[in-house]
C-alpha cells in the first residue's frame, strides 16, 4: 500500500512541476506579446516589469525542476531548459532585433517540446 501511495504522490508532484514550468513560459508570452492596454503605461514599463517577473519564476520554478531531475522524478531536459531560460532571455535582451528572437523563442520552444515529452513520458 505504501508504494502505491508513494507513487501517486511523485505522479502528482511531476505533473504539478510540467504544469508549473509550462504556464511560465506561458506568462512570459502573454507579457510579451498580449499584454493589456489598461496596463501599459507611456513607456512600457509595466510590461517590462510582467516579464521581468516572469523570468524570475522561470529562474524558481526551473530550480525546482533540476532539483526534481536530481531526485529522478524527471528529466534534465525540462528542467535545464526551463532553468536556462532567464539567461537567454537577458542575452536576447542586448542583441538586435533580427538575433534577438533566437535567444527568446529557442528557451520558449524548448520548455514547451520537454514539457510535452515529459507529460508523456513515464516517471523514471
Amino acid at each position: 500500500m505504501k508504494l502505491i501511495d508513494t507513487r501517486a504522490n511523485v505522479t502528482t508532484l511531476r505533473l504539478m512541476l510540467i504544469l508549473l514550468g509550462c504556464s511560465a513560459q506561458l506568462l512570459w508570452f502573454w507579457c510579451l506579446f498580449w499584454f493589456s492596454k489598461e496596463w501599459s503605461d507611456l513607456h512600457g514599463y509595466n510590461q517590462l516589469a510582467g516579464l521581468t517577473f516572469s523570468s524570475l519564476a522561470h529562474l524558481v520554478i526551473g530550480s525546482l525542476l533540476l532539483a526534481a531531475a536530481y531526485a529522478k522524478i524527471m528529466t534534465y531536459a525540462f528542467a535545464a531548459s526551463a532553468a536556462a531560460a532567464p539567461i537567454s532571455h537577458y542575452i536576447g535582451a542586448s542583441q538586435e532585433p533580427p538575433a534577438c528572437d533566437i535567444f527568446f523563442v529557442a528557451p520558449a520552444l524548448f520548455i514547451l517540446v520537454f514539457g510535452l515529452h515529459e507529460s508523456f513520458s513515464k516517471p523514471t
